[in-house]
C-alpha cells in the first residue's frame, strides 16, 4: 500500500509539473506588429451649381469640384460628399446677416437630390432633379447614398453621381424695412 501511495504521489507531482511548465512556460519568439488607420468623419463640399448656364457648366461644375463660395444666380449651391465613416447624417443650416437681431430677414432652403450620369442615348451628359423638399433653415437628416460624389465617365452604364441641391431664399416680401443686406449661410454637416 505504501508503494501505491509512493507512485500516486509521483504521478501527482509529474503531472502538477507538466502544468506548471505549460503555464510558467519560456517564450522563445514574439513580435509586435502595428495597424495604421485613420477615420475621415466627412469629407464634402460646396459645389457650383449655375445651371442656368446650361447641363454642361453644371456638369464641369461637378466632374471638376468646382467650389462654391456664393451662390449662383439662381441662388443655388451642391452639397457633394467625397467620403464618410458615420451611419446617419444630418445637416444644420443657419442664416445671419448685418440686420437687427430683433428683427431678421425670414429664410427659405429648400433641397432636391440630384443624380449626375451619362446619358447613353445622347451620349451626352445627364443630369436629374429630385422633387423639392423644406430643409430649413434648421436641422435635417440627410440620405447620404443619394450625395456620394463620383467621378463619371463618358461611357454607357457608368456611374451615377450624386448631391443634395440647395436653393437659399430671402423671404423678403415679409420683410419691411428698406436697406441692402448681407447674409452669412453657414451649412454644416455631423452624424447622429
Amino acid at each position: 500500500m505504501e508503494k501505491r501511495k509512493t507512485r500516486a504521489l509521483a504521478s501527482l507531482v509529474v503531472i502538477i509539473a507538466c502544468l506548471v511548465g505549460v503555464v510558467i512556460g519560456s517564450v522563445y519568439w514574439t513580435r509586435t506588429v502595428n495597424l495604421k488607420f485613420s477615420t475621415i468623419g466627412i469629407n464634402a463640399e460646396c459645389l457650383q451649381w449655375n445651371f442656368a448656364a446650361g447641363v454642361n457648366t453644371a456638369w464641369s461644375n461637378y466632374q471638376s469640384k468646382n467650389i462654391a463660395t456664393s451662390l449662383d444666380s439662381e441662388n443655388k449651391l451642391v452639397i457633394v460628399i467625397f467620403a464618410e465613416n458615420f451611419h446617419a447624417i444630418w445637416l444644420s443650416s443657419s442664416v445671419s446677416g448685418n440686420w437687427s437681431v430683433s428683427n431678421p430677414i425670414p429664410f427659405n432652403i429648400t433641397a432636391s437630390y440630384v443624380s449626375y450620369q451619362w446619358n447613353a442615348g445622347s451620349g451626352e451628359p445627364s443630369i436629374t432633379v429630385g422633387t423639392a423638399f423644406h430643409i430649413g433653415p434648421g436641422n435635417f437628416t440627410v440620405d447620404k447614398s443619394k450625395m456620394m460624389w463620383q467621378p463619371i465617365v463618358n461611357s454607357v452604364g457608368g456611374p451615377t453621381g450624386g448631391g443634395l441641391l440647395l436653393q437659399i431664399t430671402p423671404l423678403t416680401g415679409e420683410y419691411t424695412i428698406p436697406g441692402n443686406w448681407l447674409a452669412n449661410v453657414v451649412l454644416s454637416m455631423g452624424y447622429t
